[in-house]
C-alpha cells in the first residue's frame, strides 16, 4: 500500500505538471492557432482543447490506479458514462446549439472533466508531495522514453493526413475524412478492452508459479 501511494503520487504529480505547461501554453493560444491554421480566429479551440488535454493527463493516474486494484467494474462505468455524456454532448452542440467547429473540442474537453471528477470521487485518493520519488520517476522515465518517437511518429503521420486532405481539397473533405475513421477507430474499443483487462491479470499473476507461461499464453 505504501508503495503503491508513492508510485500514485509521483505518477499525479509529474502529470499534474505537464497539466500545468498546458494551461500556460493557452496563454500563447493565439499564437498556436496561428502556427497550425494561418489564423488567429481559432484561439478558443485551441485553449479549450489545451484544457480538455490537462483533464485528460491529471485523471490518468486514477484510472490507472483502478485498474491495478482490479477495480475493473468502477472503470468500465466511468468510461462508458463518460462516452454517452461526449456522445450526448455533441448531439447538443452539433444539432441545438450549432457550435459548429466548438462542438467536438468543447464536448472532448467536459467529458474530461467529468471523468476528472468522478474518478477523485470514486478513488478518494490524494497525491502528496512528501511521497514523490524522484529515484522511481527516473526509471520510469528509463522505460518510457524509448518508446516516445514511435508513439510521436504515429502522432505525426495521423495528423498530417488532415494537412494533406486540406492542402488538396477543402474543409468539407477534412470533416468526411473525420467520420469515416472514427468508424475504424471502433475497432480500437475491442483491443482497449483487452489491453485494459491484460494489465489487470498481469499484475495479479506476476507473483505465482508458472506466471511467465500463463502471461505468454494469454
Amino acid at each position: 500500500e505504501e508503495y503503491r501511494n508513492r508510485v500514485f503520487s509521483t505518477v499525479w504529480l509529474t502529470l499534474a505538471g505537464g497539466a500545468f505547461i498546458c494551461w500556460l501554453a493557452m496563454l500563447g493560444s493565439p499564437f498556436i492557432s496561428e502556427l497550425l491554421f494561418g489564423t488567429s480566429e481559432y484561439q478558443w479551440v485551441v485553449c479549450i482543447a489545451l484544457f480538455g488535454a490537462s483533464m485528460e493527463l491529471i485523471s490518468l493516474p486514477y484510472e490507472l490506479d483502478l485498474r491495478i486494484q482490479n477495480k475493473m467494474m468502477l472503470f468500465s462505468i466511468v468510461t462508458v458514462t463518460g462516452a454517452g455524456l461526449a456522445v450526448a454532448l455533441n448531439v447538443l452542440f452539433v444539432l441545438t446549439l450549432n457550435l459548429g467547429v466548438y462542438s467536438f473540442i468543447l464536448s472532448t474537453a467536459l467529458t474530461a472533466l467529468y471523468q476528472v471528477i468522478v474518478y477523485r470521487l470514486i478513488c478518494k485518493k490524494q497525491a502528496q508531495i512528501s511521497s514523490f520519488d524522484s529515484g522511481l520517476i527516473k526509471r520510469m522515465l528509463r522505460y518510457s522514453l524509448p518508446l516516445l518517437p514511435s508513439n510521436l511518429s504515429f502522432w505525426v503521420i495521423n495528423a498530417m493526413g488532415l494537412y494533406v486532405i486540406l492542402h488538396f481539397y477543402s474543409e468539407a473533405e477534412v470533416g468526411v475524412y473525420g467520420i469515416a475513421s472514427r468508424f475504424a477507430t471502433m475497432l480500437t474499443v475491442v483491443t482497449r478492452a483487452v489491453m485494459t483487462s491484460y494489465t489487470a491479470f498481469a499484475f495479479q499473476t506476476i507473483l505465482e508459479d508458472g506466471a511467465e507461461q500463463k502471461i505468454c499464453r494469454v
